[in-house]
């Protein structure tokens, strides 16, 4: 599961502050929000400069933007948002400038919209769950590749590419595929692609760079974040990105990366590869691709290797 607890929503001026700044709160962590979450169960402050964990947050945050909140935050109710007999799946803050608030009555309603609040994320679960195993049915069947005589391989792979770029909500899409004389993966086709000059021209060897080293592994790969993976793997991801999408980067800028190797009777045939840029920020990224499911990567990698293998 997730190690780290990302603000999604809220009111007031707590809240604000908070959201301004982006804090994230990590679940190994002494703050009450982790703490709520680990135990399972509400965390109670009724008098922070009594509370040992109300000081450590103080003390973390004193010579930060969010110094001023964190002093004048006097009780505070942190309680696991969870359904019986289920993990929490997140955390509700209640927080306020005087002490001794939470009296019984306010924490029973506390309770209540707790329970409520985690009745309305599990009906929206379920329906996002239905939503996404009809999209992903659909994403299949549009990428089925059309086998058409009467067009080459190039333009046909330049057609099935871009039907994948548009059900997959990929920006940018590239077709790498093995040259045995050249002994090099190069790139036959691509959509969206800033420059489509590109296309026969560049290449990369097998193991070398990102392309030619997933080429060459057994299964799809999902990156959400192509410039943190260049980072762990010593590699610089401003030039490549700069090829893909025709410009570096900016400000809160990543991309998001499925890597599907295509494989046929143990051979490598070669690589998709599918782009998109988004936001780091969550409350201002867009929805992502159309599905990261890895058995549904797999069908389709799957389905492009036959494709590939058939035409050539």
């Amino acid at each position: 599961g997730t190690t780290e607890l990302q603000l999604v929503g809220g009111v007031g001026q707590y809240y604000e502050a908070v959201a301004e700044n982006r804090i994230t709160i990590n679940l190994n962590d002494r703050s009450p929000s982790a703490k709520a979450v680990r135990l399972n169960k509400m965390v109670l402050c009724n008098d922070a400069e009594q509370d040992e964990d109300a000081a450590l947050m103080r003390e973390r945050f004193k010579d930060g933007p969010l110094a001023g909140v964190f002093a004048r935050i006097q009780s505070s109710a942190n309680l696991p948002i969870r359904l019986p007999e289920d993990e929490a799946r997140g955390v509700i803050n209640f927080c306020t400038d005087e002490k001794w608030f939470f009296t019984q009555s306010k924490l029973r309603s506390i309770q209540d919209i707790g329970e409520r609040l985690a009745l309305l994320l599990d009906h929206i679960e379920r329906k996002e769950a239905e939503r996404q195993t009809r999209a992903e049915k659909d994403f299949l069947l549009q990428i089925t590749p059309r086998m058409e005589d009467r067009l080459d391989l190039h333009t046909a792979l330049r057609e099935q590419v871009e039907r994948l770029k548009q059900a997959s909500k990929a920006d940018v899409v590239s077709c790498f595929l093995w040259d045995e004389d050249l002994e090099r993966y190069i790139l036959r086709a691509e959509a969206g692609w800033y420059d489509n000059r590109r296309v026969n021209a560049a290449w990369y060897e097998k193991g070398k760079g990102m392309t030619g080293s997933l080429a060459t592994t057994p299964e799809p790969r999902y990156i959400p974040d192509l410039v943190k993976f260049k980072k762990q793997v010593h590699e610089e991801p401003g030039k490549y990105i700069t090829e893909v999408f025709g410009r570096k980067l900016i400000g809160n800028e990543t991309c998001e990366v499925i890597a599907l190797p295509l494989n046929f009777r143990g051979r490598s045939l070669g690589i998709v590869t599918l782009f998109r840029k988004k936001l780091l920020a969550p409350s201002l990224q867009a929805p992502g691709f159309a599905t990261t499911t890895p058995a549904i990567l797999k069908e389709a990698a799957e389905k492009f290797s036959a494709y590939v293998y058939a035409m050539a």
